[in-house]
């Protein structure tokens, strides 16, 4: 009997709050992957090991975070970049250089400038790009065939009854395992966007280097409850929208930025072919 006046009390007293919640801006949430835990970092939220969710929207990008093959030149490299992507793209198409003060660069034989050398080979243009090449780790002082430029994919997760949605990165060593379930939908005569789909974690390791890769599933087909809440019209700042097209839209639209990537730096050296 307490526990059902404890509830009430709770519900009505959510009720009454719920109009003074909502004093904020509203932010994409960017799920991060906790490789030495092999869970998922949502900011602010305890860990999980999984996500489960509708992925509304995908898009592929690149990101170059040069991995030396000393830790000098690694050293010096940190230092300009403040372990950013030296250079990025975020169309797949067109690179784009890290905000780096060059004239502070003294030494001509620094790795950044360097790379900037390469770089500008390529025109800044991927399909061009030197370090897009399979073995362009040797560029880097590195030994392997991988490329030292990194493909990886970014996520829009949405979840029933959440108007902020989560964004996550597929690092370059779980695109199979994207492309794969993908595959496997499409045989079967559905889309990603018409799955609720579970995002799980499996440790990899070798030697002393550990990583995890994720694992996609579907748990079930959107309901009609999930497709007019989707369906539903929202305020936005260009006037009254589909939430479906707004998150879309917001998703497309929101600049690079490196704080994204984190991933991609904790994975680009774990190779090829993983």
């Amino acid at each position: 009997m307490e526990v059902q006046k404890y509830a009430g009390a709770l519900a009505e007293l959510n009720d009454e709050l719920e109009s003074d919640a909502q004093g904020y801006t509203a932010q994409m949430v960017v799920v991060k992957i906790a490789h030495d835990t092999s869970m998922f970092a949502i900011p602010s939220l305890p860990p999980v090991k999984r996500l489960e969710g509708i992925i509304l929207a995908s898009k592929r990008v690149r990101t170059f975070f040069p991995k030396c093959g000393t830790k000098v030149a690694e050293k010096q490299l940190n230092d300009v970049t403040n372990n950013r992507p030296i250079c990025s793209s975020d169309d797949y198409e067109h690179g784009e250089m890290a905000d780096i003060d060059w004239n502070t660069i003294e030494d001509k034989t620094h790795p950044a400038i360097m790379i900037k050398q390469e770089l500008a080979k390529g025109g800044l243009l991927c399909r061009t790009c030197p370090y897009n090449e399979w073995g362009s780790v040797g560029l880097l002082g590195k030994e392997g065939r991988g490329k030292a430029c990194g493909d990886i994919r970014r996520l829009l997760l949405w979840k029933e009854g959440i108007k902020i949605p989560q964004l996550l990165q597929v690092p370059t060593t779980s695109l199979r395992a994207w492309d794969s379930y993908c595959s496997s939908l499409d045989a079967a005569g559905l889309k990603h966007h018409m799955m609720i789909t579970e995002v799980a974690l499996e440790p990899k390791s070798v030697g002393q280097m550990s990583w995890s890769i994720l694992n996609f599933s579907a748990s079930g087909q959107i309901s009609e409850v999930m497709a007019d809440e989707l369906c539903s019209i929202v305020p936005t700042p260009d006037g009254p929208k589909k939430l479906h097209v707004y998150l879309r839209d917001v998703f497309h639209g929101r600049e690079f930025s490196e704080d994204d990537d984190a991933d991609s730096a904790a994975t680009a050296a774990t190779g090829d072919d993983l």
